[in-house]
């Protein structure tokens, strides 16, 4: 264990800063990100070879990024929840029912991918979670779109 100093707590409060999104405060992400320096702290051990900076910095992005994705997932549900709502006042088909068929064609990757999006996730957090680039995440995202709905076009589901 080590004792940080006071730059070391400022910098969890700008590394957890940079994770600010509308709907979250930045006052309580910076506080995160010095509690997660506190945090790191009492779990830090140099014999690993791991320095001190990297470990805060990776401890406090973690703390934010959980802290972020709580509230987004949330307000995710509520716009669906909202949104089936509408659907089911207009009597019309529910769009994930009209998809359910034509998702096990996709392959592993692509259902994952769709997956995680449909969840809430960003094309970033996908490409993190997936270990790969943004860029692979939005041409993967068009693929499957073009692909469902091409597929639903040729079952007469849905009109061009």
């Amino acid at each position: 264990m080590i004792e940080p100093a006071v730059e070391d707590y400022e910098f969890g409060a700008r590394i957890a800063a940079a994770f600010v999104r509308p709907g979250v405060d930045i006052d309580d992400l910076r506080q995160i990100g010095r509690i997660a320096v506190w945090r790191a702290s009492s779990a830090y051990d140099p014999a690993r070879g791991v320095p001190w900076h990297a470990w805060a910095h990776r401890w406090a992005s973690m703390a934010a990024w959980t802290y972020c994705r709580r509230p987004m997932r949330e307000i995710a549900w509520e716009h669906i929840e909202e949104d089936l709502a509408d659907h089911e006042a207009a009597a019309q088909p529910d769009p994930v029912e009209l998809l359910l068929p034509y998702i096990p064609s996709l392959p592993v990757r692509a259902r994952v991918t769709l997956l995680l999006l449909l969840c809430g996730c960003t094309a970033r957090e996908v490409a993190y979670r997936l270990r790969t680039r943004y860029t692979d995440v939005l041409s993967e995202r068009r693929a499957i779109l073009a692909r469902l709905h091409s597929q639903l076009v040729a079952a007469g589901v849905h009109r061009v």
